[in-house]
């Protein structure tokens, strides 16, 4: 229990320290202009964000993999952030565009597809996942 305090306690203190976090820029005497506001500008004046594309090798598609990149997903009623995105799946039997993720199991996971007013879910299983991309629902593949 010891060991774990003191590792919580180095942790803390070399993340979380302002010294290391301004230390790149200590001869300038200020941080740099722009930063998290510029991109949030530019995402607001129409520049939008690129798609977000995840391909096997470079990625392993797991239970994990889609629980930790894409938590949004599983959500019923999506946050603000995920409202407008849409989950695209390049897979060995077609592509499929959904809305979210409703149920995953250690070998496949099961998605809401988009598609008008009416709803389907379909299972895809990991090994035959190809790619992964994240976009906005009006853009084109």
């Amino acid at each position: 229990m010891r060991h774990d305090r003191r590792r919580l306690a180095a942790r803390v203190t070399s993340v979380g320290s302002p010294a290391k976090a301004t230390s790149a820029f200590a001869g300038q005497g200020r941080l740099p202009q722009g930063g998290l506001s510029l991109a949030a500008a530019q995402k607001q004046e129409g520049g939008g964000a690129q798609p977000q594309m995840y391909t096997r090798g470079e990625f392993t598609f797991n239970r994990r993999f889609f629980e930790t990149k894409f938590a949004g997903f599983f959500r019923v009623v999506p946050s603000e952030a995920e409202k407008d995105l849409v989950i695209v799946i390049k897979a060995v039997r077609g592509e499929y565009v959904g809305k979210r993720i409703s149920r995953i199991s250690s070998n496949e996971m099961h998605v809401q597809l988009q598609s008008g007013n009416a709803s389907a879910e379909v299972m895809i299983p990991f090994v035959e996942i190809q790619s992964v991309q994240i976009r906005h629902k009006d853009a084109k593949s």
